[in-house]
């Protein structure tokens, strides 16, 4: 998989929405989200997986809505799209797809950790 630029893979409408809620008491709203998402996702997609190895709709289905519900926020469009499809795919008690789909969605969620990585890196060198 080629390494993308963090504005093919996250939407920069969002994270300027995100940006917006900077003030002087939080001058780093977005610096604390994305900590916040790199801190607790990872272990929403060992549930997920997890989930789909056991083939638990209920887990399937609150793992992959609440990764998705961040995920979106963050502008990862593309991995939101992805988590709303194995969402259903719990909601419906199936499991078409669904190992497929969480092959997927752990390459999309790499190269989004990726991009949120370097947007921190850039708004560190932007206050150097």
């Amino acid at each position: 998989m080629t390494d993308c630029c963090p504005s093919t893979i996250l939407d920069q409408a969002a994270l300027d929405n995100i940006r917006s809620l900077n003030n002087d008491a939080e001058p780093d709203v977005l610096g604390k989200v994305v900590c916040i998402y790199l801190r607790n996702s990872p272990q929403l997609l060992r549930s997920l997986s997890e989930a789909v190895a056991k083939c638990d709709a209920p887990v399937i289905e609150q793992a992959a809505h609440s990764l998705k519900s961040s995920s979106a926020m963050l502008g990862a469009m593309k991995l939101a799209n992805l988590l709303t499809e194995l969402e259903e795919v719990g909601h419906n008690h199936s499991d078409v797809n669904s190992c497929e789909l969480v092959s997927a969605i752990e390459a999309e969620f790499i190269q989004v950790c990726k991009a949120l990585k370097a947007e921190l890196q850039a708004a560190c060198s932007d206050v150097e």
